[in-house]
């Protein structure tokens, strides 16, 4: 008779199953059991059977529970158009790939319907499976997984991968156009600390000495990549990276994500016809460019010449924004009328960047050889001279 059956079981995770179980259905050599709630259950299940009130007989393995483990913190894959992603867990038994019936959820994705199934396509062990050529295109943040196997109903969701995603920081960092330059890279998602794991590609418009891809020297904390002795002489604009990385699971590089700017460069324009400026006591000074981020003004070392041997140093007084650093009340007495106002800027002791004209001193030609006048009203005078850039009569 059925109830002369008792069954008890046990498993880790497990937080509704039956106590004193009595069967549904027996015969010879089954016995049958249904509606067994295998919530929280996250490996093999095991059973006791009691018959006729007598001794238990031991404990014993019937079933492995089909989980999907938690990867979201060690697994990161790119939104790309063929990126591949793994689900670790347990009671992957059937190498049917038909059996593992998958919803994928990521915020953003464009390249699947969450409503459409997805199946494997590869089973590793009893505990991996994996679903190649994935497009995860716009997907941003976490991604996870309903899995129902076998029909049997869906797991619980769960997160399975962080979205790599590198950060755009060039609003906010600024590297000079000088050699030998540490460049860091922020992002979501380093999880590997093998450097060999990640190939950096940096790219710049104006820029001569980039190099194909590299591996980066430093993983930090899976939010930074460090590469040292960058040569960025000649970049004018922002720094754009391309990241190539393989993950925890892939047995090859996954392909490189979409280009992203990470830095904006530090350089001074070239204000030669702008600038006029008296070599004569407190004249203000302006610089352009680009790149001025920080508001630390020791951070800018000013070094001004002339072609005749004449050199200044000093600080700017002001950052008027992020493209205009000024100096006011600056005594240029010593330099040259006429000559090239030539700057050279060291941004935070880096090294210098290269020298740029901005601006040339005021210059007054003696002219009195040159022309007579006769002295009565009504007269107009000629001045001639150099670097009257300015329209503006009120500034003469």
């Amino acid at each position: 008779l059925v109830h002369e059956y008792v069954l008890n079981f046990k498993g880790i995770g497990c937080t509704n199953l039956p106590v004193d179980y009595t069967p549904v259905f027996r015969s010879v050599d089954l016995i049958r059991v249904e509606n067994l709630d295998l919530t929280g259950c996250n490996g093999t299940v095991n059973m006791s059977l009691t018959f006729q009130r007598k001794s238990p007989f031991p404990y014993m393995p019937i079933l492995r529970a089909v989980t999907v483990t938690d990867t979201k913190a060690i697994q990161a894959v790119p939104n790309i158009q063929s990126a591949n992603v793994t689900l670790i867990g347990t009671g992957f038994l059937s190498r049917n790939l038909s059996d593992y019936f998958i919803r994928m959820i990521g915020a953003g994705c464009t390249g699947f319907n969450k409503d459409t199934p997805i199946f494997p396509t590869e089973w590793h062990t009893l505990s991996r499976i994996d679903i190649d050529d994935l497009d995860l295109r716009g997907c941003t943040g976490n991604l996870s997984v309903l899995l129902n196997y076998q029909g049997k109903g869906h797991h619980p969701q769960i997160y399975i991968a962080t979205i790599l995603t590198i950060i755009d920081t060039s609003d906010v960092t600024a590297l000079p156009a000088t050699n030998n330059v540490t460049v860091n890279i922020t992002g979501i998602g380093f999880f590997s600390t093998n450097l060999l794991d990640y190939r950096v590609k940096f790219v710049g418009e104006g820029c001569k000495h980039l190099p194909g891809f590299i591996v980066p020297q430093a993983v930090e904390q899976e939010k930074w990549l460090t590469v040292h002795n960058m040569n960025l002489l000649g970049c004018n604009k922002t720094l754009d990276m391309h990241l190539d990385f393989r993950t925890n699971f892939a047995e090859g590089l996954q392909g490189y994500l979409p280009t992203q700017k990470i830095a904006t460069m530090i350089n001074v324009h070239n204000t030669l016809i702008i600038q006029g400026v008296s070599n004569l006591g407190n004249q203000v000074i302006q610089v352009n460019g680009t790149g001025f981020f920080s508001n630390h003004l020791p951070d800018y070392d000013l070094e001004l010449w002339d072609k005749f041997g004449m050199v200044s140093r000093f600080n700017p007084t002001a950052v008027l924004s992020r493209t205009q650093l000024e100096t006011s009340a600056y005594n240029l007495t010593g330099f040259t009328q006429g000559a090239d106002m030539n700057l050279i800027l060291n941004f935070q002791g880096r090294g210098p960047l290269p020298s740029q004209k901005i601006g040339r001193f005021l210059q007054i030609k003696e002219t009195h050889g040159n022309f007579t006048m006769i002295p009565q009203t009504g007269q107009t005078i000629t001045v001639l001279g150099d670097a009257f850039w300015s329209e503006t009569l009120s500034d003469y």
